[in-house]
């Protein structure tokens, strides 16, 4: 018996598209439960033809999350080699700026505060989340990766800004990713649009 660990269920279990993200359809199904699948987005033409079994992916699952291996699946999305530490705060926040900017653009343009927000089928509506999962989630897991090789860099308070932004993160990719509309999400954290500026004191 191992200590402190109880099984689960997996629920809401979606493939999804390793080229554009896109939740992939699964067809010919056989006796044994495996099913091939294949990708409807626009433009993208993968196929999965080896026959997949549900409940083999779900022991995976659950062994890698036993194990603590499902933590590299996100260390994969930003490689360790861009990453790097640098010497001041602002050459951090030089590097931060232009991914929150474009995530800033986006969110204007496309974002769910437009009016398409009464029509959730409208094209609007579907281009928005393209550039959810294309540009704004890799600048997010890029902003994150910068910022937690350089905490040596930022304040107190700073810290928690971090932090927060973290938990917007994981809100936004589990309503993009895993496809959990369930809501409570944590909106982005206004004070990321000042961390790492100039101070008096960087003791802070």
């Amino acid at each position: 018996m191992e200590i402190g660990y109880y099984d689960y269920m997996i629920s809401s279990l979606k493939p999804l598209c390793p080229k554009c993200w896109n939740e992939l359809i699964e067809y010919e199904k056989d006796r044994f439960g495996n099913q091939k699948m294949y990708c409807d987005h626009k433009g993208c033409s993968f196929k999965h033809e080896k026959r997949v079994n549900r409940d083999q992916i779900e022991r995976e699952i659950r062994r890698r999350v036993r194990t603590g291996e499902w933590k590299d699946a996100k260390k994969r999305l930003v490689p360790s080699s861009e990453v790097v530490e640098y010497p001041t705060r602002n050459a951090v926040r030089q590097q931060i700026l232009p991914l929150m900017k474009q995530n800033k653009v986006i969110f204007k343009m496309y974002g769910p505060d437009n009016d398409y927000r009464f029509n959730p089928e409208s094209e609007e509506a579907i281009v928005w989340k393209e550039k959810v999962r294309d540009q704004i989630l890799p600048n997010n897991r890029k902003i994150l990766a910068i910022l937690d090789e350089n905490k040596h860099l930022l304040t107190a308070n700073e810290m928690m800004i971090l932090e927060k932004f973290r938990q917007h993160v994981d809100d936004l990719e589990r309503r993009h990713l895993r496809g959990d509309y369930s809501g409570g999400g944590i909106k982005f954290p206004q004070e990321m649009e000042t961390i790492l500026e100039e101070i008096d004191d960087e003791t802070g």
